[in-house]
């Protein structure tokens, strides 16, 4: 069985503010293709842009080689905080999705409640959700939150993914460097916050991390093939992410008694344009009722479901007492959707 958790929200659960951090170095399309060709994998520039084409991408970012992905979780926290009117000690619970914490061990959540002044908060690290952290650190934080024990939660994803994708391998024109943060806490109003769930997980090799495990350990010989990088079987990833996102946002939005037509906006996560839009069409959904950063950000992992809805909150698409839908997917396989309804 894929299921690991489809249901209702007994009570609500908002999301009080959002932050992000996206690095300043951009890498274009150009640049990839110099790379490309440098490394003997492109022998002439081409009549047209096959990345931007095939994946919608036309930039990505790429982190400072002085910082990690603590650092950028500290900015990203620090503008959600912001948002909500909370302080760092006022903080219960941080949860951090990442697939590139700053060390094997220790803690990365540690380290970033260390910097910002978290007195309190309970810490929890998700490092082996993929692309998929976020969600399920929003289905955690909902929860914590349902036992009255906790009234703030942090909920992170931030990813160095230009230290973990293989330079050799053709995914490596998919991916950026990027944290997202939300705050959560209980909902002030009736029926607002998170109304439904639909996740599930399936072991598979189609997108992973060969080397550097208990079954694998690294070796040398790893280390010059690659093997301690990302690997992803593209068609195999596809067929998941389309199937599995479609089918759990159908799940939710019958969990919630909703059609795809009361839906205000789709927030999927940013892997690819095409694989968003084929989506919305399975859904029978107009691509306008989505909202993309993909074509500036890349495909950041567990940062890319915050990075999108921060975005869509700011532009005006997340309107007050709108429905919401989130969906994601990532190695694993984990994937899912959340159903959510934000303040009037």
């Amino acid at each position: 069985m894929t299921t690991l958790y489809s249901g209702l929200s007994k009570t609500g659960v908002e999301i009080a503010g959002s932050g992000v951090f996206l690095p300043d170095h951009r890498i274009s399309n150009e640049d990839i293709y110099r790379e490309m060709r440098a490394r003997g994998q492109a022998t002439d520039k081409g009549t047209g842009d096959w990345i931007a084409e095939k994946t919608g991408i036309r930039e990505r970012r790429k982190l400072d080689d002085s910082a990690a992905t603590s650092d950028m979780c500290i900015c990203a926290s620090g503008a959600a905080l912001k948002a909500g009117n909370v302080s760092p000690s006022d903080v219960d619970c941080l949860i951090i999705g990442t697939n590139s914490p700053d060390y094997p061990l220790p803690s990365t959540g540690l380290m970033v409640r260390d910097s910002l002044g978290m007195d309190h908060a309970f810490v929890l690290d998700l490092n082996q959700y993929g692309c998929s952290a976020s969600l399920f650190g929003l289905f955690l934080a909902t929860n914590f939150l349902q036992t009255g024990l906790y009234r703030n939660v942090l909920v992170i994803g931030a990813d160095v993914m230009s230290r973990l994708s293989n330079p050799s391998n053709a995914n490596y024109v998919f991916f950026g460097d990027a944290a997202s943060a939300f705050l959560l806490r209980p909902a002030r109003e009736q029926g607002t916050g998170f109304i439904a769930w639909d996740l599930r997980g399936q072991p598979s090799m189609d997108l992973c991390v060969p080397a550097g495990g208990s079954k694998r350990p690294l070796t040398t010989e790893d280390i010059g093939t690659g093997a301690h990088r990302l690997y992803m079987n593209g068609r195999g990833v596809w067929n998941h992410a389309t199937q599995g996102m479609t089918e759990s946002v159908t799940n939710v939005l019958a969990l919630s008694n909703q059609t795809p037509e009361d839906i205000g906006i789709f927030i999927f996560h940013q892997a690819n344009l095409r694989l968003i839009h084929q989506c919305m069409a399975t859904l029978k959904v107009d691509v306008s009722h989505t909202h993309t950063v993909i074509e500036e950000t890349g495909n950041t992992s567990t940062a890319s479901l915050g990075l999108a809805y921060h975005s869509a909150l700011n532009c005006g698409k997340v309107r007050p007492g709108d429905m919401v839908v989130f969906a994601v997917a990532g190695a694993g396989f984990f994937w899912g959707a959340a159903a959510y309804r934000s303040a009037s």
